[in-house]
């Protein structure tokens, strides 16, 4: 472990002499590291850039006493008494020192290595987390004690939140460790900026690829109204179709008027259709054609079916029982 990771690890716990010795002048903060930063093992970190601004900040002389006892016993009107007074703050290469007049408790404390750590109390700005002012110190053997002891001078059982240090924010944005803070102001403002870019062109999308809902159901009733028309246009033209088959069948005498129906029945779609072209084609003629002009007469007492009918049947697949009971309909009707 290198000598700065060292300091850094041990920050905001001072280790006291191993010899049993008093020392006069004692750490209480410090240096920060190359971003200004101090940081105690319990996670929390603070802004410590101005010793020199600590120290000038030193009204009168400060109490260092047991495990923080001014801060959590004095509140309750508990004993916290001192074991020694800070008479004088000092700022040494960016830490924080502090001259300590010691009392006998003290410095027997010391003298017999009952404490191996000091661990300091001051106040910091609540939003920058810098540090303004040394308020106490205690001797502990419990480091950077997980109470927020240096929060306006009072105790709080509940840890201050860390700000997020400056390597995991350039990590988030994906930048270099090398990258300064104004590298990472500069990456999340060209974010804010993507966002805002995003944000306009799903308000505004590119008609290239998208369309309005609006106009796509309009396009999409267009084309169903579309298909409806043209189905009806060749029902139309089927209809006709079988019209003029049936009609020319009829005048040519291979049917009787009388199956006109059941010949449009049979040819409701384009195969039927085709067979019956097939069927007339090698139909002979069964009526006179001069019989057939009064269209729709009835042929025989449709009783019996005659041979060319029967073929019919065979041609068609149509059982004869069936063709019979058409033709009874259909000489009933023309009859009526």
């Amino acid at each position: 472990m290198s000598r700065r990771t060292a300091a850094l690890a041990s920050a905001l716990c001072f280790v006291l002499p191993n010899d049993g010795a008093v020392p006069e002048w004692i750490e209480l903060i410090p240096a920060p590291g190359a971003d200004g930063i101090v940081r105690g093992q319990d996670g929390r970190s603070w802004l410590f850039r101005n010793a020199d601004a600590v120290a000038a900040n030193f009204g009168s002389r400060l109490p260092i006493d047991i495990n923080h006892s001014t801060e959590l016993k004095a509140p309750k009107g508990e004993d916290s008494p001192a074991v020694g007074w800070i008479e004088q703050l000092e700022a040494r290469n960016g830490a924080l020192w502090g001259r300590v007049s010691w009392t006998e408790r003290g410095a027997q404390a010391l003298n017999g290595r009952e404490y191996r750590f000091v661990s300091p109390v001051f106040t910091y700005q609540r939003e920058s987390t810098e540090i303004v002012r040394l308020t106490s110190a205690a001797l502990v053997n419990n480091p950077n004690l997980p109470l927020a002891l240096n929060s306006a001078g009072h105790a709080d059982p509940s840890p201050e939140p860390a700000p997020m240090h400056l390597k995991a924010i350039l990590a988030a944005l994906k930048l270099a460790d090398t990258a300064t803070e104004a590298d990472a102001v500069n990456a999340i403002h060209a974010l804010n900026a993507q966002l805002g870019t995003a944000l306009n062109a799903a308000q505004t999308p590119d008609l290239a690829k998208f369309v309005p809902r609006a106009d796509h159901d309009a396009a999409l009733a267009r084309a169903t109204n579309a298909e409806a028309a043209l189905g009806a246009v060749k029902t139309a033209q089927h209809q006709a179709a079988v019209d003029a088959a049936i009609d020319a069948a009829i005048a040519a005498g291979k049917v009787t008027p009388a199956s006109r129906e059941f010949y449009v029945a049979t040819c409701a779609n384009q195969d039927g259709l085709d067979k019956f072209k097939a069927f007339v084609a090698t139909q002979p003629v069964i009526v006179d054609p001069a019989a057939t002009a009064k269209r729709g007469a009835p042929a025989g007492d449709a009783t019996t079916l005659t041979p060319e009918q029967k073929a019919l049947c065979a041609q068609l697949g149509v059982k004869e029982e069936t063709f019979l009971a058409e033709l009874k309909a259909l000489n009933t009707a023309h009859a009526a």
